[in-house]
């Protein structure tokens, strides 16, 4: 494994994902490197399929958001990083790394159709986006036991 692909936190799978489909990660890295260091150790892909950070029922709202299949992992990540300058990248990153409970809540789980897709929907169009292209970065907090 590469030092880079370590840095960024992908698994052994989605490295021989990428590796195996070098259009996409020249592209990633082509258009979208600083969204991959801060924000592509979410990514998941088993069996060339993308699995994003959703319960039961709930992989469409990422579909409908990223505007691709998760079937279709090529497509899938490039929208994903591609899209509204990272804001995307930065939600699904931030839903990946909650605990179950809080994925829920982000995700609106307890609500029916179709209130719990339009409430996902507002949250993706987020208006502001603080950061400018290439300035993204992930801060690690160092905590002391």
């Amino acid at each position: 494994m590469r030092p880079s692909a370590v840095a960024i936190g992908l698994d052994d799978e989605t490295l021989v994902y990428l590796a195996t489909h070098q259009a996409v990660l020249r592209r990633l890295y082509e258009r979208s490197a600083p969204l991959l260091a801060a924000f592509g150790g979410s990514i998941r892909i088993r069996a060339d399929r993308v699995v994003p950070p959703a319960g039961p029922g709930e992989t469409s709202l990422w579909e409908v958001a990223v505007g691709e299949k998760t079937t279709r992992a090529d497509r899938f990540i490039v929208s994903l990083f591609e899209r509204s300058d990272g804001k995307l990248a930065y939600l699904y990153d931030l839903v990946f790394r909650q605990d179950p409970a809080r994925r829920s809540f982000v995700l609106g789980s307890w609500l029916p159709e179709p209130a719990r897709s339009e409430r996902f929907h507002l949250l993706c169009r987020v208006p502001r986006w603080p950061i400018a292209a290439g300035q993204c970065h992930r801060s690690r907090r160092l905590h002391r036991q």
